[in-house]
């Protein structure tokens, strides 16, 4: 199975592919295109409306042509998504669109649009982080538009006058507006994935589930998760003491950070699954006074096979995608940024197995979800001080 197909039976994170409703986006872009080569000819057959057009746009500095082109492609986008979806910010992307083409036109036909430009992005830029708080997050074609945009004005200041100083203000600033665009949009990604471990949920960046709609469980497949959580809590229990867990053959000599997953390569490759007293994996938190056990991980031997859900909505199994693999040490380092990138010294890894957390501490709601830090942090303080 190609990796095509693999991911064609999961649900990503928006932030690393193109949302339905933005196609329209697209199909915008390729029009405006067209429209700008429609204009082209029309000018070299002497159409008048065309002709005064075109010689505008020629008699512009090269620099006023590249904002030009910029302004046409980012207000053909933010109409597109804005149509796309026409509520809730649907609404914000279409006026946003149109204050463009306004601005478009002003630049076109001779009159002040620097300032009025600059304003509107700014203004675009600071919304975008607004969305990532309210956690809608953006696609690629929304993230690429950000970055249109801050490239526009990136423009604006390189069209200012001035001595070194304000130069390297303009320089800052248009750094900053990059930054500042992909912070937003990864940390709109972010806060639209909290939670997200159900079917049917947006999951968080890296995180693949299988397609599929929520629904209540049904009383036997709760009482078959709550068998199981009790019996790998008693499985484990007495991984609590690391040397027994090295004894047994985990990977426990290097617990650093939070949520360290110690693997066990035997129990990886044994053909067993889903055995309380044989986890594939078990995970530490590093604390001052050593490690403590939070769980297990189970997985599944090979990419591509699925994990059985065996209590129905409540054992879900999950994959991962754009993860990014350190070298020095070996570890997982992170996600992939929006841009593609990952941290330094450390390559994007391919689809995993698929795998599911068992948390077995005290107050975790629901153990086999992602760990609330809330409840972590109780556990680990309750842990310190005594009762």
């Amino acid at each position: 199975m190609n990796k095509a197909d693999l991911l064609d039976r999961y649900v990503g994170s928006p932030i690393y592919g193109m949302a339905p409703e933005h196609r329209l986006a697209i199909v915008l872009v390729a029009a405006t295109v067209m429209a700008a080569g429609i204009l082209l000819l029309g000018a070299r057959r002497q159409h008048p409306p065309a002709v005064r057009i075109v010689e505008r746009y020629r008699a512009l500095p090269s620099l006023y042509r590249f904002a030009a082109w910029l302004l046409a492609i980012v207000s053909a986008m933010n109409l597109g998504m804005g149509l796309g979806r026409l509520a809730g910010p649907g609404t914000w992307l279409i006026a946003v669109g149109i204050a463009e083409a306004a601005i478009l036109r002003r630049l076109l036909t001779g009159r002040s649009w620097r300032w009025p430009l600059a304003s509107v992005t700014v203004v675009a830029l600071t919304v975008n982080l607004g969305l990532a708080v309210a956690g809608i997050t953006v696609d690629q074609v929304g993230f690429l538009t950000a970055l249109l945009e801050a490239t526009v004005l990136a423009v604006v200041l390189r069209t200012v006058e001035g001595g070194r100083l304000r130069r390297l203000a303009a320089s800052i600033v248009v750094v900053g507006a990059v930054g500042f665009t992909t912070l937003a949009s990864w940390g709109g990604a972010v806060v639209a994935g909290l939670g997200g471990e159900k079917l049917g949920e947006t999951p968080l960046p890296g995180v693949l589930l299988p397609k599929g709609t929520n629904r209540p469980p049904t009383p036997r497949e709760q009482e078959l998760a709550d068998r199981f959580w009790r019996d790998t809590a008693a499985a484990i229990a007495r991984y609590e003491d690391v040397a027994v867990a090295a004894a047994d053959g985990y990977l426990v000599e290097a617990i650093v950070g939070s949520e360290f997953h110690a693997e066990n390569p035997r129990y990886k490759s044994d053909g067993i699954l889903l055995d309380p007293a044989r986890p594939e994996t078990l995970v530490y938190e590093e604390t001052p006074d050593g490690p403590v056990l939070l769980g297990a991980m189970y997985e599944m031997e090979e990419i591509g096979d699925e994990g059985p859900m065996f209590a129905g909505p409540i054992t879900v199994w999950h994959a991962h995608d754009h993860i990014c693999f350190g070298v020095l040490p070996p570890a997982i380092t992170g996600f992939e940024s929006p841009l593609g990138a990952c941290p330094l010294l450390s390559v994007s890894f391919p689809v995993t197995n698929e795998m599911m957390h068992v948390w077995t501490i005290p107050g975790v709601d629901d153990p086999y979800t992602e760990l609330d830090e809330e409840v972590l942090d109780t556990y680990l303080e309750h842990r310190r001080t005594g009762p």
